[in-house]
């Protein structure tokens, strides 16, 4: 697949390509706070055998564990909703552009055969938008 297949492909979500970008920009904010929370308590442990003070590396702690916390919470529920807007947007344009064809193309397939093919497109649209989630 070329670029502009992506490209066409992730212009359905809500926001367009600046859908996208919010996720990925959600995602990089997501794996920092996360990072973040790991790195913290790793230096935390090492204070703590050294007999440095708790209450102070436990409040930080808590502080970032908080917004790793909602800042995944808030993440996924963006990107959920901009991959969900992707499979919606398909379907519908999937229906519109089925109605809009030719009698004869209903004519030479059975309805067996177009609602087989529809549902494994969707299907094969929708493993494709949750491996990203």
């Amino acid at each position: 697949m070329q670029w502009s297949d992506y490209k066409a492909f992730l212009s359905y979500s809500f926001g367009g390509l600046w859908g996208i970008a919010i996720v990925i920009f959600l995602h990089m904010i997501i794996h920092g706070a996360t990072l973040a929370v790991s790195i913290y308590l790793g230096l935390t442990l090492t204070n703590h055998i050294q007999g440095q003070d708790d209450k102070q590396f436990l409040v930080i702690l808590a502080v970032l564990m908080i917004v790793a916390i909602l800042s995944s919470s808030i993440g996924k529920l963006i990107s959920n909703k901009i991959f969900l807007s992707i499979s919606a947007n398909m379907h519908a344009r999937m229906v519109k552009q089925c109605l809009g064809t030719n009698i004869t193309f209903f004519e030479e397939n059975t309805c067996g055969l177009i609602i087989n093919r529809f549902s494994k497109d969707v299907k094969e649209l929708d493993n494709f938008l949750f491996t990203f989630l």
